[in-house]
C-alpha cells in the first residue's frame, strides 16, 4: 500500500510540475485583448493627464484607479459590461475614500493592514455574489495601500472621491462606446450572479474568503514591521497567487510576479534614471498599461512587465522618491506577499488533506 502510494505521489508531483511548466511559458490567443487593452489606456491617459495639467500630480492615484473598471467584461454583454463595471467603479471609489481616510488617521502597520484584509475579502464577495470577474480584491487591495500611504488632509477625502468616481465614470463610457459600432460576431456572456445566503453554505467560499483576508493582512503586516517603505505593496502581491483555480496555475501566478517584476523594474529604472520631464513620464505610464492589458488574459509574466512600470511611474510622478528605496522595495516587498500567499496556500492544502483523511478514517 505505502509503495503504491509514494508511487501515486511521484506520478502527482511529476503531472503538477508540468501544469506548471506549461502555465509559465504558454501565450493564449490573442482574442480580441486590443479592445480591452486600448480602453484601459484611454481610461488612464485622459484622467491622468487632466490631472496633470490642472497642476495636481497628487492625484494621480485617484485618477488612476477608474481604469481598473476597463477590465471588466471583455467578453461580456453590454448590460453585464455596464452592471459590472459600474459596481467595481463604486466600490473602487469607496475603497480611495477609506483608503484616504486611514491616511489621514494613521498611515502603514495595522490599520493599513486590516484595511486591506477587509477590502480584499470584500472583493472577492462581491465578485462571488454579483458575477464578477475577475475578483476585483487586487485593484482594491491596490487602491486601498496607495491611497493610505499619501500625505494627505482632510481636504483630500473630496478628490478621493470625485476625481475616482470621474475616472471610473469615463472608462464605464468608454466601455459603452461599442454600442455605437456595428454589431460584431463574438459571442457575448451575461452575468452569474448568486446569493449572500448561498455563498455562506459553501466551504470552498468560506475557504476563499479566509484566504483573501488573511495573506494581504499578514503580508502587509510582517513588511511594515520588517520597516519597509511601501508595506502595501506585499499586500497586493499576496493576492495574486490566490486567483488561481489549481495548484500549478497558482504557483505559476506567483513566480511570473516576481520574475516579472524584476524585469519590469529595470524599465522602470531605465525609464527614471535619465530623470525625464512628466509629459514623457506620462507617455510610458500609458503604454506600459497598453502593454499590461494586451497580455493580462494571455500570459500573466509579460503583463507584469508593464503593471510594474505603471505602478511605480505613477507613484513617483504623484510623489516622488529616491528611486533606489523606490525599486528594492517594490522587488522585496512582492517576494515577501507571494512568499505569504503560497505558504498561506501550502497550509490550507494540507488542511483539507487531512480533513479527508480522517473522513476516510472514521466514515
Amino acid at each position: 500500500m505505502s509503495g503504491r502510494t509514494a508511487g501515486e505521489g511521484r506520478r502527482r508531483g511529476v503531472s503538477l510540475l508540468g501544469q506548471l511548466w506549461r502555465e509559465l511559458v504558454t501565450v493564449h490567443p490573442h482574442a480580441t485583448a486590443h479592445w480591452g487593452a486600448l480602453r484601459a489606456a484611454i481610461g488612464i491617459a485622459v484622467p491622468s493627464a487632466y490631472v496633470l495639467a490642472a497642476g495636481r500630480p497628487e492625484w494621480l492615484g485617484y485618477a488612476s484607479f477608474g481604469c481598473f473598471v476597463a477590465v471588466y467584461g471583455r467578453h461580456a454583454t453590454w448590460r453585464a459590461r455596464l452592471e459590472t463595471q459600474v459596481g467595481v467603479g463604486i466600490a473602487l471609489t469607496v475603497t480611495s475614500v477609506l483608503g484616504t481616510a486611514v491616511g489621514l488617521a494613521r498611515p502603514g502597520g495595522v490599520l493599513t493592514a486590516a484595511l486591506l484584509m477587509v477590502v480584499s475579502g470584500a472583493g472577492l464577495v462581491l465578485a462571488r455574489r454579483h458575477g464578477w470577474a475577475p475578483v476585483p480584491s487586487v485593484f482594491l487591495v491596490f487602491a486601498a495601500g496607495a491611497t493610505s500611504a499619501m500625505p494627505v488632509t482632510p481636504a483630500d477625502l473630496v478628490p478621493a472621491a470625485g476625481v475616482t468616481a470621474g475616472s471610473a465614470a469615463l472608462g464605464v463610457a468608454v466601455g459603452q462606446l461599442g454600442r455605437l459600432f456595428p454589431r460584431d460576431d463574438r459571442e457575448r456572456t451575461g452575468r452569474l450572479p448568486g446569493t449572500y445566503s448561498a455563498l455562506r453554505n459553501e466551504p470552498a467560499v468560506v475557504r476563499e474568503v479566509a484566504c483573501y483576508t488573511a495573506g494581504p493582512f499578514l503580508a502587509t503586516l510582517l513588511a511594515a514591521v520588517a520597516g519597509f517603505g511601501h508595506p502595501s505593496w506585499a499586500g497586493v502581491a499576496a493576492t495574486i497567487p490566490l486567483a488561481g483555480a489549481t495548484t500549478a496555475v497558482q504557483a505559476a501566478r506567483a513566480a511570473l510576479r516576481f520574475m516579472g517584476t524584476l524585469v519590469g523594474i529595470v524599465v522602470t529604472y531605465l525609464l527614471l534614471a535619465p530623470d525625464p520631464p512628466a509629459w514623457a513620464l506620462w507617455i510610458a505610464v500609458v503604454t506600459s498599461m497598453l502593454l499590461a492589458e494586451l497580455f493580462i488574459a494571455r500570459h500573466y509574466g509579460i503583463a507584469v512587465v508593464g503593471i510594474t512600470p505603471t505602478a511605480l511611474l505613477t507613484s513617483h510622478l504623484a510623489s516622488p522618491a529616491p528611486l533606489r528605496s523606490l525599486l528594492v522595495d517594490r522587488v522585496v516587498e512582492t517576494a515577501v506577499g507571494v512568499l505569504v500567499s503560497v505558504l498561506l496556500l501550502c497550509a490550507v492544502r494540507g488542511t483539507q488533506r487531512r480533513g479527508r483523511r480522517e473522513i476516510m478514517r472514521f466514515g
